[in-house]
């Protein structure tokens, strides 16, 4: 049985759903454990249609506590009176059928940790249905009419209580009111996940192997210094939080940052010094109070292990923009990136990530350059004026690919762009694929359906900058592949290691292998170019 379906395929899904779920409760009957197949559906429909990776047989901690504390109190409705649902017992059968019958993904916890997880979550479930604030809005309405003696399966009846909530004469709570529809606005609700591809599997050294490029990093030095020169008695800054210039001075040739002091009043006028500074804050290592700066003696552990110290700087990359990226003065306006700054650079990276080849320059600025066209509204200025913006840009995320550099998350050369990377050929693709391209890739691969003259213009340049000569050549390190794998795994991304299947149980590995890797169609097929809810127990929506 397949345990993972494309976002948009329902219908393989839902079959497949009824099908396991039928199995489950046959199965739970004859082992005399507690499962109720409503709420088995809906356990299933979480992890499809609220998670990246889709998986259903993949049960983390993570994936326990989001299931039963958010998506069960938000979108299922126990109408007043009813009998309540035992949705932890249920979880604990489904993980134990999982198992039993090897469905379960070899690379999760074992059932001992999956059940152990669900019992450290169970005596909180109670509470967390009975949240408001954690209620869905639809769900919401239906719970207040409900209790207000109204029928919600009259059609009319909900109308009719519907019209007098709009006119203000039903009562209903405003702060969960209020709690839900800014969980909404914010974006903090559960709803339908962007199915994430899975990532080719990479190969990793131990994370013992890996302390030792850490603590050559001059970064890594240079924050480490940082800590221990501002100390648990900590130094003084000025009204502005900045360092004073006698102190700067000294981090400058302490920490070796090259800063140009000669004639330079104010720490503001060392660029390098600043950033670092403003990078030991996002890191959690440094902080300002009350007009000292002090380590942070949390941070001990952390400053005591390079690779730890190195995976801390690496993700407070993300919240270096202002320090980076941002306008100097009044004067000067920041480019598009500034706005983007975060997307952009995790997509970079992840792009970057398990690539079995370099990723030249010009195609990853193109492919930048993409997302700007995506994300902005570009006026009828001129060529020049747009060609301004974009350089603006450009320059800009080389600062970011710098930061990463120095840090060793990524590495760059100068060579012979690989072929892989030249425009894709789909001349003998046909009119149907052509024609349902989206532009943007159209335009990416450089086909001849590209939307406009501009645009073939450009893929025409980059082909060019491509083969006439070396460019610039960029990939990750090994430390910048482990910290990307880790902030993948961190949003439910696939990203699996070679060879970590290694000592699981041969027969689950290969029933998983064979569950959930698309069958290859015969060569001549290949294209050219390329159940009801129980006593009133309903989903309703956020």
């Amino acid at each position: 049985m397949r345990m993972r379906f494309e976002a948009e395929a329902e219908e393989e899904f839902e079959a497949a759903r009824g099908l396991l779920v039928d199995r489950l409760v046959r199965w739970g009957g004859e082992q005399g454990l507690p499962v109720d197949g409503f709420t088995a559906e809906t356990v299933l429909d979480y992890r499809h249609r609220a998670t990246a990776d889709g998986r259903l047989g993949l049960w983390e901690p993570r994936h326990v506590e989001e299931l039963l504390l958010s998506w069960l109190p938000q979108n299922v409705t126990e109408l007043p009176g009813e009998e309540r649902s035992d949705a932890p017992g249920t979880l604990r059968t489904l993980l134990r059928y999982l198992h039993a019958a090897q469905l379960a993904d070899p690379r999760g916890p074992s059932l001992h940790d999956s059940l152990a997880a669900v019992d450290r979550v169970a005596e909180q479930y109670p509470a967390a249905m009975a949240d408001r604030t954690r209620w869905g809005l639809a769900k919401f309405w239906a719970m207040t009419a409900a209790e207000q003696g109204v029928d919600v399966l009259d059609g009319a009846a909900l109308q009719r209580f519907a019209d007098r909530a709009r006119r203000e004469e039903a009562a209903y709570d405003r702060r969960a009111l209020d709690a839900i529809m800014e969980r909404r606005l914010a974006g903090r609700a559960l709803s339908g996940s962007a199915r994430a591809e899975p990532q080719l599997p990479v190969a990793l050294p131990q994370d013992d192997d890996l302390r030792r490029p850490a603590e050559a990093s001059t970064t890594v030095a240079q924050l480490r210094g940082l800590t221990e020169w501002a100390g648990q008695d900590g130094r003084p800054v000025t009204a502005t939080g900045r360092l004073r210039i006698a102190d700067a001075r000294e981090l400058v040739d302490l920490l070796g940052t090259r800063d140009k002091t000669d004639g330079v009043r104010s720490s503001a006028d060392l660029p390098r010094l600043g950033l670092l500074v403003e990078w030991a804050k996002k890191a959690r290592l440094v902080r300002v109070v009350k007009g000292r700066l002090y380590a942070v003696a949390k941070a001990r552990p952390v400053l005591a292990d390079p690779l730890q110290l190195w995976l801390r700087a690496f993700d407070a990359c993300f919240e270096l923009r202002e320090a980076l990226i941002g306008a100097r003065s009044g004067w000067h306006v920041e480019s598009m990136l500034f706005d983007v700054y975060e997307d952009v650079l995790q997509d970079v990276l992840n792009t970057l990530y398990s690539l079995p080849y370099p990723m030249p320059w010009p195609r990853l600025r193109d492919t930048v350059h993409l997302a700007y066209r995506s994300s902005f509204q570009f006026d009828d200025g001129s060529d020049l004026q747009h060609g301004m913006w974009f350089e603006h840009a450009d320059r800009d995320l080389r600062k970011a690919l710098d930061l990463l550099d120095d840090l060793g998350a990524i590495e760059r050369d100068r060579g012979m762009a690989d072929p892989v990377f030249l425009d894709v050929d789909l001349s003998d693709a046909g009119p149907e694929l052509l024609a349902d391209m989206p532009p943007e890739l159209a335009e990416l691969l450089g086909v001849a359906a590209a939307p406009d003259s501009a645009a073939r213009d450009r893929a025409d340049q980059r082909r060019e900058e491509l083969t006439t000569g070396p460019v610039e050549l960029i990939r990750l390190t090994e430390l910048g592949t482990r910290a990307v794998r880790q902030r993948l795994l961190a949003v439910g991304r696939d990203a699996p290691l070679i060879g970590e299947l290694a000592g699981r149980r041969r027969p689950a590995c290969w029933a998983y292998w064979l569950r959930n890797t698309r069958r290859m169609p015969p060569r001549r097929s290949w294209p050219a170019g390329s159940r009801p809810a129980a006593r009133g127990r309903t989903h309703c929506g956020n």
